[in-house]
């Protein structure tokens, strides 16, 4: 684990993970969210299909592209992203509502990282997320099952430039050679120092 000029906030409300497809940002939202007392999962829009297992406003809100493209046009989301052929975003609704009360945790791109962060400094940890190398990165998006070929290998081809984007925010940077020690790194992170 490498700490990148991180100072550890008093009153952490977003906890931002990011990184590549297929890293492990969503498990490791997950874990938080059931391990973090009054935290929930900022669910974001998207303009793709939903897959068999996910559920509108559990996983995703899942929305027409003209619905999104309103969306953008009204300024709603802290951050957006075209994405494989498809959008995703995060509202600002989403991320302010209960803030005061909850702990948001968000799973997004790196440009959504520096969004929220840019928006809420003093509240906001981001932690990027990292394979252990690009082969395994491949490896574990065709071992998940829930994307078609073409979609895999759309994914494939951002890899390198997802693994050579450099976050212009303080962030805490974690290789997740293993799930679980990963979860325990995110949550010793999270702790009052």
């Amino acid at each position: 684990m490498t700490s990148l000029n991180v100072d550890m906030k008093k009153d952490i409300k977003l906890i931002v993970i990011c990184g590549p497809s297929g890293v492990g940002k969503t498990s490791i939202a997950s874990f938080l969210v059931k391990r973090i007392w009054n935290s929930c999962f900022c669910v974001s829009h998207t303009t793709r299909k939903s897959r068999i297992t996910e559920m509108d406003g559990i996983d995703y809100y899942f929305v027409s592209e003209d619905k999104f493209e309103q969306m953008k046009s009204n300024n709603e989301f802290a951050e957006h992203a075209h994405v494989y052929g498809q959008q995703y975003g995060t509202s600002w609704d989403v991320v302010e509502e209960d803030l005061e009360d909850e702990i948001k945790i968000l799973d997004v791109d790196y440009n959504g990282a520096e969004a929220i962060y840019s928006r809420y400094p003093d509240n906001t940890i981001v932690f990027s997320i990292l394979p252990p190398s690009i082969k395994e990165l491949q490896t574990r998006l065709r071992l998940r099952g829930t994307d078609s070929l073409v979609t895999i290998q759309q994914r494939l081809l951002r890899i390198e430039e997802e693994l050579e984007y450099e976050l212009q925010v303080p962030h805490v940077e974690i290789i997740n050679s293993d799930m679980r020690e990963t979860q325990k790194m995110v949550m010793k992170c999270l702790q009052p120092q």
